[in-house]
């Protein structure tokens, strides 16, 4: 069976001399608990990256933060993979059938200046006679090689900077909300070609979690109405599901579902799965106040609440 992201929150990346990384991570875990409506009590296992500090057993000490419960605590390390890694590992333990909720977590305090490039070893250090081992030439060798290889030009690589700034300004919670135009990208200071110091990530403290379920724990845990025979569905319909489902899929209207819909009292409803109603016929501003996820519109990135969507109502 899949496996499913129940919730997923991250904190205000910054500068937080005065935390520390538990409490960091801490703080993110708590806040995709709260988005999944659950609690430590009831997570089965938990994956915690950080590499900071990856001989302290960050997993077990954010635990003494929210509540040790005596479930099993992988701690992973992996570089700037190192998130990813817990996540992955958390995905594939209910994969493989081990549990059914599991948490994850990924935090880090960088610090500031360059990463890498400390040297090591013995002899004549290589650090500035021979390239750098400093992360933006790392991955300056990188975007060389692949341009030896496949001709990548240098506003290409400056295009993706300009992508991921735009992202960033959707994303309240990103270090900066910045707007970055190619021109500015291509013609920042360069710190090692092809990368200019508008292509290099912020060193920035932060934290971000994701609770995971099984298919099977997600179906046990929401209620979904699934319009399977395609009808239009009336108002007093939609307005009765809105307030016995966590999730809607109506697949077929032929008027606008509005706050009329979405007002209801006793709303219980957390996503509407817009497949076939088209999002012309969703007033989306009316779902946002109401705090309903509407998937496949374009105001949201649809993916995981389109995932999610599809297990509660298939």
């Amino acid at each position: 069976s899949d496996v499913y992201v129940l919730g997923v929150d991250m904190i205000k990346f910054g500068r937080f001399p005065d935390r520390t990384v538990p409490d960091l991570g801490a703080e993110a875990a708590l806040l995709a608990l709260d988005d999944a409506g659950l609690t430590i009590d009831k997570m089965e296992a938990f994956y915690c990256g950080n590499l900071g500090q990856a001989n302290a057993m960050v997993g077990q000490r954010i635990l003494q933060e929210i509540g040790q419960t005596g479930m099993p605590v992988v701690n992973c390390s992996n570089a700037c993979a190192t998130g990813a890694t817990a996540f992955r590992e958390a995905w594939t333990s209910i994969k493989a059938g081990l549990y059914d909720v599991v948490l994850a977590v990924g935090v880090e305090q960088m610090g500031t200046g360059l990463l890498g490039g400390s040297g090591g070893g013995t002899g004549i250090p290589k650090e500035g006679l021979l390239g750098s081992g400093t992360m933006p030439a790392v991955f300056a060798e990188a975007g060389m090689e692949h341009a030896r290889q496949y001709g990548t030009t240098f506003e290409q690589f400056a295009k993706i900077s300009v992508k991921n700034h735009h992202h960033s300004t959707m994303n309240p919670k990103a270090r900066y909300q910045i707007e970055t135009p190619l021109d500015e990208v291509m013609n920042a200071e360069m710190i090692s070609y092809p990368n200019t110091k508008l292509m290099c990530s912020v060193n920035v403290d932060g934290a971000a979690a994701a609770v995971l379920v099984s298919e099977k724990k997600a179906k046990e845990l929401f209620d979904a109405v699934l319009n399977e025979d395609d009808h239009k569905m009336s108002i007093e319909e939609l307005k009765e599901a809105m307030c016995n489902a966590d999730a809607l899929c109506p697949t077929v209207s032929d008027f606008q579902i509005n706050s009329d819909v979405f007002g209801v009292e006793n709303l219980k409803c957390k996503i509407v799965a817009n497949f076939g109603v088209g999002y012309n016929n969703i007033d989306t501003n009316a779902a946002k106040e109401a705090g309903i996820v509407v998937t496949n519109t374009p105001d949201v990135l649809t993916d995981c609440t389109a995932d999610i969507a599809m297990v509660l109502l298939l």
